[in-house]
């Protein structure tokens, strides 16, 4: 799979900065289009439906977090120019921020802005962490099986209803290489690889978020050396329901991609004239 075989929607001046734009899981390019029209005027925004979401094709075999970044640079450097912002929903920042904060792509980017971004591990609840004891209890006899026994046998048991009973709504609805897909992703923690991103980073959250927590986004900010976060009021798509502020202050991130210092910050008020 290569990134031809990416739906994506491109808008924008051809000559502008580019700005990828990448959204969650179960999600796609209608939910990251509201905020990409609102900087269509300076920019050159490339919303991607990721593999196996809105009208991109699956990947072939089970694919984690390496996978997808692969993918979405070989996008970059054969439609964008590089390096560029990335703006990430949910698990599109796991995804920017495993590539900024590993070598092999962290000269892609020069900036994230992360709507309520998943991959910091979260704190499960105790029926949360029996569920996944069970589950892995009730799976080992079968890893244990010769092929070509083990294949179905597995395949059985992922369908059976004790199994479902044990599975999230998300993987429930899934089947075949995009729930091993997703089973991938969403264990893939970056809690020991952001110390290393060296780019300008902020973070948005709404506050009445229950798949992202505030200690999750804290440790962002407290371990990304240039970070900042904004809490808005809302749920995980806080950034749609707060479309104008999310906006604005994004328009004034990639206008200013380098934190000023206080005394940049004061010499440049005192050289603008005074309003009338």
């Amino acid at each position: 799979m290569t990134a031809t075989d990416l739906h994506r929607h491109v808008a924008g001046p051809p000559d502008a900065p580019d700005v990828l734009l990448l959204h969650g899981w179960g999600s796609s390019i209608a939910h990251m289009q509201p905020l990409a029209e609102r900087l269509t005027d300076r920019y050159r925004t490339h919303c991607l439906d990721l593999p196996g979401h809105g009208h991109s094709p699956a990947p072939p075999e089970p694919w984690g977090i390496p996978e997808h970044a692969a993918l979405v640079a070989d996008y970059i450097e054969t439609e964008a120019t590089a390096p560029l912002p990335i703006i990430g929903h949910s698990n599109g920042g796991r995804i920017a921020l495993y590539m900024a904060s590993h070598a092999s792509y962290a000269d892609l980017v020069n900036q994230l802005i992360l709507l309520a971004p998943s991959g910091i591990e979260p704190e499960r609840a105790l029926s949360t962490r029996l569920k996944g004891a069970l589950a892995r209890t009730i799976k080992a006899p079968f890893t244990w099986l010769p092929e070509p026994l083990q294949s179905p046998a597995l395949d059985w048991l992922h369908h059976s209803l004790l199994w479902q009973a044990l599975g999230s709504s998300d993987y429930n609805a899934l089947s075949g290489v995009m729930r091993a897909t997703f089973v991938r992703t969403v264990n893939h923690h970056l809690d020991d690889d952001v110390h290393r991103i060296q780019v300008p980073t902020l973070v948005f959250r709404g506050e009445d978020d229950t798949a992202v927590s505030d200690r999750q986004v804290q440790y962002l900010v407290d371990h990304i050396p240039d970070a900042g976060r904004v809490d808005l009021p809302g749920d995980h798509y806080a950034h749609l329901h707060a479309l104008d502020t999310v906006a604005a202050a994004v328009r004034h991130v990639l206008a200013h991609p380098q934190r000023e210092s206080p005394e940049t910050e004061s010499s440049d008020a005192a050289s603008e004239p005074a309003s009338s």
